[in-house]
Order: C-alpha cells, then structure tokens, then sequence
C-alpha cells in the first residue's frame, strides 16, 4: 500500500456473511457478531506485524 500511496483500506464481509449479520433479529447476538468479525480482521494485521493504523 505504502508503494502506491494509499493510506487506508475498507474491508467489507463478503455478501453472504452480510445477509447474515444483517438478518439477526437478535440485537445482543448480532453485535456479538460484528466484534467477531472485526477481532477476526485485527488479529490478522497484528499476525502480519503492520498495526500501524489501528
């Protein structure tokens, strides 16, 4: 990223996971699922050793 100068990345769950996530009724379940997955995306940039941004 840094060789084509960008500064910042948006990730997005694919749309399968998005129906999903979005088709809980459950309000505490559905946040429990969202930190999962943004754990899920942290505990890989920690993994690769760049925690530069978070």
């Amino acid at each position: 990223m840094d060789r084509d100068g960008v500064d910042a990345a948006t990730f997005y769950p694919t749309p399968r996971l998005s129906h999903y996530l979005f088709a809980t009724k459950d309000r505490e379940f559905h946040l429990a699922q969202i930190r999962a997955y943004n754990d899920s995306l942290l505990g890989r940039r920690w993994k690769h050793g760049d925690a530069s941004s978070v």
